[in-house]
């Protein structure tokens, strides 16, 4: 089965709507741009970052970072978007085997992109008031 990012269900206790500013949603969706030529952006690498750890992955402007919120007892790294104190708006579980395993580098930018999908497509429902979480599944 080809990799895929499903929604999973609403994002519980997400960043109040009104108080997460244009600046900080961009800020966010920079951090997502694996295209960028330049500035920080998130990596595979990352991804794999403390298997049972949590903390800061990513640092970007505006108090926005990209966190591993830990494990999931369906051994999934919880990876979210964060706005300083203000809490996450957006959410994705991507199994351990995937950001764990020995993949090629083809692999790797599979699983990196349908992880970032699942972030941008958490975030858009993040913007519309309607906050989901999402999950990768499959194999690259």
């Amino acid at each position: 089965m080809v990799l895929q990012t499903e929604a999973t269900g609403a994002m519980g206790n997400p960043a109040p709507f009104k108080r997460v500013t244009k600046a900080q949603l961009a800020a966010a969706k920079e951090l997502l741009d694996i295209s960028a030529k330049a500035g920080r952006h998130l990596t595979f690498q990352d991804l794999g970052r403390g298997r049972a750890g949590r903390g800061t992955i990513l640092e970007g402007p505006e108090k926005v970072r990209i966190d591993k919120q830990g494990q999931t007892s369906s051994d999934e790294a919880n990876i979210q978007i964060q706005v300083g104190e203000l809490g996450t708006i957006a959410t994705v579980l991507v199994p351990n085997r995937l950001i764990l395993g020995q993949f090629s580098d083809a692999d790797q930018k599979k699983i990196l992109e349908a992880a970032v999908n699942g972030l941008v497509r958490s975030l858009g429902t993040y913007e519309r008031e309607s906050p989901q979480n999402y999950r990768v599944t499959g194999d690259p």
